[in-house]
């Protein structure tokens, strides 16, 4: 049971595919827009006056970050702009509203108001109400051609008051957002998000298709684990990802994860969720009191697909 004020934005995600604007059109092509509340109008578009509890508001200060959605073309990918947290109680939070276009060499992208409406929340503390965690985001699609065939070099993201410039940095296999850092360093409206796991939340890679992650999920007490997973792929024929694309390095802090290319489709159906697609055999150090030992277990090996943060 919670009630109260809370201050804080709802993100409702676009259906992502039918943003990406391809062909030869793409580069007259305009982004779409996702309406917001207007605060210079005492009225919502019903006519409803706002009030207290019932009111649009700014998003100040924002994350961005980079990922993608399974389903996407492989020079596909999702630009993010929310926060790194949620909210979870009576209120409800609308639509992070949002206008983006295309002008010269960058990516105009202007933050709107959302909807705080708290007047069905409940009035003493013993009424429950739905208190589903709600996240704050909105995803604006984008793709490689698109940047290339608009010839974008930067990204200004602006919520009306105050301004953030991202410098993009577009190569064949991966995207980078770098943020001017004296910009940055004195106007933090939109900061990269901290995402777990990941190394930068800016870096995004265009990986061919027959990209995938193995992993040995039980490693205790093996060494030089990577070197098992290495044997594995090389006998199933599949090659380092970065004999691919010599630039590669993996965008995730856990190592232990390693990304080869399988171009023959040697694993078979492999999915993001993940499955196993094998064995090896591994040196597994025994502890014992009159010395150490080396015994050969069977260890298995997962793979799967890159996932949103990969």
């Amino acid at each position: 049971m919670k009630y109260g004020f809370y201050t804080a934005i709802l993100a409702i995600a676009m259906m992502l595919a039918a943003m990406i604007c391809t062909g030869s059109g793409a580069a007259q092509a305009q982004l779409p827009v996702q309406s917001g509340a207007d605060m210079l109008n005492p009225y919502d578009a019903q006519g409803v006056p706002y009030s207290n509890k019932y009111k649009p508001l700014l998003p100040v200060r924002n994350t961005i970050s980079l990922f993608r959605l399974e389903g996407m073309e492989p020079d596909q990918f999702v630009l993010r702009i929310g926060h790194d947290f949620s909210i979870s109680g009576c209120g409800d939070f609308g639509e992070y509203g949002y206008k983006a276009s295309f002008a010269a060499d960058a990516l105009e992208i202007e933050i709107t108001e959302m909807m705080m409406d708290m007047r069905n929340q409940p009035q003493y503390a013993h009424i429950e109400c739905d208190t589903s965690s709600q996240s704050m985001h909105a995803d604006i699609a984008l793709s490689r051609e698109m940047l290339e065939q608009n010839g974008t070099k930067r990204i200004r993201f602006n919520n009306r008051r105050s301004m953030n410039i991202y410098k993009v940095d577009l190569r064949e296999h991966r995207v980078t957002l770098i943020p001017d850092a004296e910009n940055l360093a004195s106007n933090r409206r939109f900061i990269p998000a901290n995402i777990p796991g990941r190394a930068t939340a800016l870096t995004y890679w265009f990986y061919p298709p027959g990209t995938v992650l193995l992993w040995i999920p039980d490693t205790k007490r093996i060494d030089d684990v990577s070197s098992y997973i290495e044997s594995f792929a090389r006998d199933k024929g599949l090659v380092p990802l970065s004999h691919k694309i010599p630039s590669f390095t993996s965008p995730l802090n856990d190592r232990s994860y390693v990304y080869f290319f399988d171009a023959d489709n040697r694993l078979g159906s492999v999915s993001v969720n993940g499955a196993p697609v094998g064995t090896v055999q591994a040196a597994r150090t025994i502890y014992g009191l009159h010395g150490d030992e080396q015994e050969m277990t069977p260890l298995t090996v997962f793979a799967r697909t890159p996932g949103m943060f990969d």
